[in-house]
C-alpha cells in the first residue's frame, strides 16, 4: 500500500448532525515498484504522473461520541522496474476503502477494508480485482497501557502485474497480539507478535515488531 507521498495536501472540516465532518484532497508524487519493492518518490516522478487521493470521514457525537467512519480512494500510474531500472510494466492503481474507529471507555475498536481495481497499462492484461482489511480489539489499562488482538486478511490478485512485481503482494492470513504505551500525548511505543499464513504456498512464519510512532 501506497502510505506516503510528497506533494500537496488541503483538508477542511465542518459541522454536520451534532458531530464533525472532515475531509481531504491530496496531490502527490506517484509511487514506483523498484526491484521488488515499492518506493516513494521525493523530488519527482518517474514518468511524471501524479498519485490523487480522497479522504472523507464523519466524527460522531451525542450518543454516539467516540465513533468516526470514513470512505477513500486514490489513484496512481506505477511503473514496474528491476535491478537494472529497466521498465517491466506498468499499471494504473485504483483503491478505494472504508473505515471504522470507536474508542471510548477505554475500548478501541478499529476496522478497515481496501477494494482494488488494477488496470494493466502495458501487458494487455486488463483489468484485476483484490482485496484487503483488519479489524483490531484493544482495552487501555491504567492511563497509558493498551494490549490488543488483530486479524487481518488479504487476497491479492497474482494475475496483476502490481501485486505479482511486489515481494510483499501476495495473500495471506495473519493474526497479532500486542502492547502499545504512550510515552506522551503524542508518541507511542508498540511491541507486537503476529503469525503470518501465505495462501498459495501455505508458509507459515512469526514475527515480533517495533514500532515508535509520533502524531503531528
Amino acid at each position: 500500500m501506497p502510505v506516503h507521498g510528497v506533494g500537496l495536501l488541503g483538508s477542511g472540516t465542518f459541522s454536520l448532525g451534532g458531530g464533525r465532518t472532515k475531509y481531504d484532497a491530496y496531490v502527490a508524487n506517484g509511487s514506483a515498484i523498484e526491484d521488488g519493492e515499492l518506493v516513494t518518490r521525493g523530488a519527482k516522478d518517474d514518468d511524471g504522473k501524479k498519485m490523487f487521493g480522497l479522504n472523507l470521514r464523519h466524527e460522531f457525537g451525542g450518543g454516539l461520541e467516540g465513533l468516526t467512519v470514513g470512505a477513500h480512494a486514490l489513484t496512481a500510474r506505477v511503473g514496474s522496474y528491476d535491478g537494472a531500472g529497466t521498465l517491466l510494466g506498468a499499471t494504473r492503481l485504483r483503491v478505494s476503502g472504508a473505515y471504522i474507529a470507536f474508542e471510548r471507555d477505554r475500548w478501541e475498536l478499529l476496522g478497515e477494508y481496501y477494494a482494488f481495481r488494477n488496470r494493466d497499462l502495458s501487458g494487455g492484461t486488463g483489468s484485476h480485482s483484490s482485496w484487503a482489511g483488519y479489524s483490531q480489539v484493544g482495552y487501555t489499562i491504567g492511563d497509558h497501557l493498551t494490549p490488543y488482538i488483530r486479524l487481518e486478511r488479504a487476497s491479492l490478485n497474482q494475475s496483476d502485474g502490481y501485486f505479482s512485481t511486489i515481494h510483499a503482494g501476495r495473500s495471506y492470513r495473519r493474526q497479532s497480539i500486542g502492547l502499545k504505551y504512550e510515552l506522551n500525548p503524542v508518541t507511542a511505543l508498540k511491541l507486537e507478535l503476529g503469525r503470518t499464513t501465505e495462501d498459495v504456498s501455505g508458509l507459515r512464519s512469526n514475527g515480533f515488531r517495533t514500532q515508535i510512532a509520533v502524531r503531528f
